[in-house]
């Protein structure tokens, strides 16, 4: 069984495609998806309406699903009874998928004009996790992303967190031309910017589309990344160092503090960057957190790449973060294992559910506290002294932007796939 994400991104998939379908047939899609509609409020109410419309065979929702969508996880595709299944018990997860199915198809021409042609009946519309679209765009990210200067992304979903794709048969015979010349090929020099005017030309014909879904139970909107890059680039202007969100102290047994650093990139208190040290895996991540939509949440999940990045703005500050940090984590990994080692010991001789569960909370709690002690405690006064020392000081200049801000602006650019080599994609949400 496919897990949860998976099972959502590809139900939103095929109402994607099911939305085409009642195009292509000229039903209204306000007819079938309307989950708000007391006899749509729920995909068993759905299905029937569909059947009582739709009697042949290859009208059914499978047969939809099968020819029109291409939906795996990992090597095994997902069929068409755990997609039913997940819609049956998870509404919210129906409601959404209808919404956005209904909304894309409505919206998807002012996206680009391309798309006013419809698909034609013998393509398969949408893809997840598959190997024809998604595998292929993954190994030309992976050629593109290190032939790139630091920092390279982290990840595919970096450069584009597109969870599903539309393609038609051009797109796909396009990407796979591109692999074999640049993957398994000869072709050598492979960069960003032959890759995302792929799929800027792929997107301006209507051929191809990166969605990346946000669950949606009210009113959906389609929000454009990465098409005008002078105009957003210009928005995260706004973004500045407004300080912390609570004052920082450094952690002791005795005055337990806020394991985690909370820098504010707006005048809100719901609008940060959150820099915190996973005790569970060693490992530094910074998280955004935004009450603005538009903002697709995300982090930064390597140390390596937050310190390339803020080499950007002061090379000696990247250098002296990254070096402590490496130099901390390695005593706290080694004491870490100490306490789990205790643990593990001290869990086999309780016999007790209740007092194994309180043994492990223990544990949790000493490995979160020794966290805060060995590696945030030396890490974030240095990070937090850089950015008051460097915050804003010139009035009444109106282009002036001060490192802080411009650290804060990098970081935004990065965690939410809006740097100048990120690809073209919509927030379905």
């Amino acid at each position: 069984m496919a897990d949860t994400t998976s099972l959502a991104e590809s139900s939103q998939a095929f109402f994607c495609a099911i939305a085409d379908y009642l195009q292509i047939k000229g039903k209204s899609l306000g007819e079938f998806l309307d989950p708000k509609n007391k006899e749509l409020d729920d995909f068993s109410k759905f299905d029937r309406k569909w059947k009582s419309v739709f009697k042949a065979k290859n009208d059914s929702l499978q047969s939809i699903y099968d020819k029109f969508t291409e939906a795996s996880t990992g090597a095994q595709k997902i069929p068409y009874g755990d997609i039913e299944g997940f819609l049956m018990t998870e509404k919210t997860w129906y409601i959404s998928s209808a919404l956005i199915g209904k909304k894309l198809v409505e919206d998807i021409t002012t996206i680009s004009s391309g798309f006013a042609k419809k698909p034609n009946v013998s393509d398969v519309w949408y893809y997840r996790g598959d190997k024809v679209v998604m595998k292929n765009i993954e190994a030309l990210f992976k050629i593109a992303n290190k032939n790139k200067p630091a920092p390279a992304f982290g990840d595919v979903n970096k450069w584009s967190p597109a969870d599903i794709y539309f393609a038609t048969d051009k797109a796909t015979k396009r990407i796979k031309e591109n692999v074999d010349l640049y993957v398994t090929g000869r072709g050598k020099s492979y960069g960003f910017d032959i890759m995302n005017n792929m799929i800027s030309e792929l997107i301006t014909s209507g051929d191809l589309l990166p969605i990346s879904l946000k669950k949606q139970t009210n009113t959906v909107t389609i929000k454009k990344v990465n098409f005008d890059k002078v105009e957003e680039q210009t928005a995260i202007l706004k973004y500045q160092y407004h300080g912390l969100k609570q004052p920082w102290k450094k952690y002791t047994l005795k005055q337990p503090q806020t394991r985690d650093l909370q820098i504010k990139f707006s005048k809100s208190d719901r609008e940060m960057i959150k820099i915190r040290h996973d005790a569970s895996r060693a490992t530094m991540k910074a998280e955004l957190e935004s009450r603005d939509m538009e903002a697709r949440g995300g982090s930064i999940g390597s140390w390596n790449i937050f310190c390339d990045i803020v080499s950007y703005i002061d090379k000696q500050l990247a250098t002296k973060l990254f070096n402590d940090y490496k130099k901390v984590n390695e005593k706290y990994k080694v004491q870490a294992e100490k306490l789990r080692k205790e643990w593990e010991e001290k869990d086999k001789r309780l016999k007790k559910p209740e007092a194994k569960k309180m043994a492990r909370a223990e544990f949790d709690e000493e490995r979160g506290a020794l966290s805060a002690m060995l590696v945030t405690n030396e890490v974030f006064p240095t990070l937090i002294e850089w950015l008051e020392k460097n915050k804003r000081n010139i009035s009444n200049a109106q282009d002036y932007v001060s490192p802080s801000d411009r650290l804060i602006q990098e970081l935004f650019k990065y965690i939410t796939s809006r740097t100048e080599d990120s690809g073209k994609f919509i927030i379905a949400k």
